[in-house]
């Protein structure tokens, strides 16, 4: 009875929210595991959700070349979630953060670390713990890395054939929960983290069992569907300041 249940809620919450947002732009949510952080449900499980969704889309087409996107799009989508954040939650949100910080914006009193990925499935692929090549800076950091804030996983999926079609999905870990699966592989001998040389990899990310792990323990999973968005922004960055340099 409690699994039909559960699957019956699903359902219930994918059509109300589709019914709130209208006949065209319909919003579906999917809530793998409930946090109990106030702040993250009035940020993800309200009706203006649909603004963010548009900031990503607007974001989607402003970094895209080629039909790729651009590496600027990881920062597009922080500042898009932060000022979103900041347009919900008010004064209860402080995004002035020195960048050498792990956070990136401390919620009430809780330090996050915010990270975005296009993967199609939830993946540790391209979340970076740490960005450097330096050799002694990764010896360091694995050998006396602690997480010190929540983690804060964002998968911006938009259809590649309908650009108004595609999902987010959200994964949160708080620093205790973290802390305790990489203390828990740590006495197994297994690994936390994986260093990536190439180009395009540099860095240091999670391991993928540890991030399954991750995953499974996680504090907070939600994921919501979205189709026929509509979007003001028409053209990519080339295309949108050529126009602005032909204005009279």
């Amino acid at each position: 009875m409690n699994i039909i249940r559960y699957f019956l809620n699903l359902i219930i919450n994918f059509f109300s929210l589709q019914n709130r947002f209208g006949s065209r732009q319909k919003v579906g949510k999917i809530v793998y595991r409930q946090t109990n952080n106030k702040y993250l449900k009035t940020v993800f499980e309200n009706d203006n959700i649909i603004k963010l969704i548009k900031l990503y889309q607007e974001s989607q087409i402003e970094h895209k070349r080629n039909n790729r996107l651009t590496a600027e799009i990881g920062s597009a989508r922080e500042k898009d979630l932060v000022a979103y954040m900041k347009y919900i939650l008010n004064d209860n949100i402080d995004y002035n953060i020195n960048n050498e910080h792990e956070e990136d914006v401390i919620l009430d009193t809780t330090k996050i670390s915010i990270k975005h990925s296009s993967a199609k499935t939830l993946s540790s692929a391209s979340i970076k713990v740490l960005w450097t090549e330096n050799k002694e800076k990764q010896k360091k950091f694995l050998n006396d890395f602690k997480f010190r804030c929540d983690i804060l996983i964002i998968y911006v999926r938009f259809d590649e054939s309908a650009a108004g079609n595609g999902e987010i999905e959200i994964l949160y870990n708080t620093q205790t929960t973290m802390n305790k699966i990489m203390e828990s592989f740590k006495d197994k001998g297994v690994d936390v983290f994986k260093t990536r040389e190439n180009s395009n990899g540099r860095g240091i990310e999670f391991s993928t069992i540890f991030f399954k792990s991750m995953v499974n323990e996680c504090d907070y999973h939600l994921k919501l569907k979205f189709n026929d968005l509509i979007s003001t922004t028409k053209y990519g960055c080339i295309e949108r300041r050529i126009n602005r340099c032909n204005e009279r």
